[in-house]
């Protein structure tokens, strides 16, 4: 997926699907609605909007390593609206459906290549989990990286959001270093497909 989401037509879905890979397979539902407000350049930090569950939106703070922050540097450029990850000069954010049909169409191109897996969006966040898990990472450090629950105080929601930065830099470190190693032939990377998905096994 990283290597094909640069070739996607229009830029700000490749960049969007890029992104959202890099930083842990954020749900791209929350990746979609970053604003440059944010964006932190200076403390290299992306503050992500969690809507899922109850209890109204929650705050997911996110270490930006340089990578990521060469990739949001250049959409800055590219984007003068209020939106980061845009396809209308930064006014509204790359729509959602459409980067589902983009990874959705990435998993079909693996499959005509020869290969039986057809992935959505919904399999990369649990195969990242599933990997970091393989690499070594806690379950307490992958649950902080992919937002599984978060803290209700208000002193946790405002202050000790930052002090969990420096462990989810390390974990978005070693997945970065993962990735690298599949692209470059050293390791192979397989997507984890839904245990129900029907005539598919679990795992591929």
């Amino acid at each position: 997926l990283l290597q094909r989401s640069v070739n996607i037509s229009g830029g700000g879905i490749g960049v969007t699907l890029k992104v959202a890979l890099l930083l842990g397979g954020q749900r791209l539902s929350q990746v979609i609605r970053a604003k440059w407000q944010d964006y932190d350049p200076e403390d290299r930090s992306l503050l992500l909007h969690d809507s899922k569950g109850r209890g109204g939106t929650r705050e997911h703070l996110l270490p930006v390593s340089d990578r990521v922050a060469e990739v949001i540097d250049e959409l800055r450029r590219l984007n003068h609206g209020e939106y980061i990850f845009s396809t209308t000069d930064g006014q509204k954010p790359v729509h959602l459906s459409t980067l589902s049909a983009a990874v959705s169409a990435i998993g079909a191109q693996t499959s005509d290549a020869g290969s039986d897996i057809a992935f959505t969006a919904a399999d990369l966040r649990r195969t990242v989990e599933t990997r970091l898990g393989a690499l070594g990472v806690p379950k307490a450090q992958r649950a902080q990286v992919l937002s599984h629950g978060a803290h209700s105080d208000v002193q946790a929601k405002h202050y000790e959001r930052f002090d969990d930065l420096p462990a989810k830099a390390a974990v978005l470190a070693r997945w970065e270093s993962h990735l690298a190693d599949i692209l470059d032939g050293k390791q192979t990377g397989r997507v984890i497909r839904g245990r129900f998905r029907a005539g598919h096994p679990q795992q591929l």
